[in-house]
């Protein structure tokens, strides 16, 4: 049976998507193997390609903004509109949480 994704693991993912985004902007070496893993020894029956499918959700949700997108996560064209309306309901008014969510991960 595949896991419901809840708010905060949701706002969790857009976050570690945005500081992987600033790693690649500032030109500087990091590993999405690493933040993967990190992410799925917290989250217990998240499986790999999950990860990846919703990696690729946000960049789907990104492009339809006109935001950065994080290379190696092309947008999902089969679920577009249906993430970016998810994605879009979730992320109003969670700036608080996102940046609460980024301090404890840079901590």
């Amino acid at each position: 049976m595949k896991k419901k994704y809840e708010k905060e693991e949701k706002l969790e993912l857009w976050t570690l998507y945005e500081m992987m985004l600033q790693h690649q902007n500032r030109g500087q070496k990091y590993s999405k193997t690493k933040y993967r893993n990190g992410h799925l020894a917290k989250h217990e029956g998240r499986t790999r390609g999950s990860y990846e499918a919703f990696m690729m959700n946000i960049s789907t949700a990104r492009d339809k903004q006109g935001l950065p997108l994080l290379k190696g996560y092309k947008p999902s064209m089969p679920n577009y509109n249906r993430y970016l309306d998810k994605l879009t309901d979730i992320l109003k008014g969670s700036y608080e949480q996102i940046k609460e969510i980024r301090e404890r991960k840079v901590a």
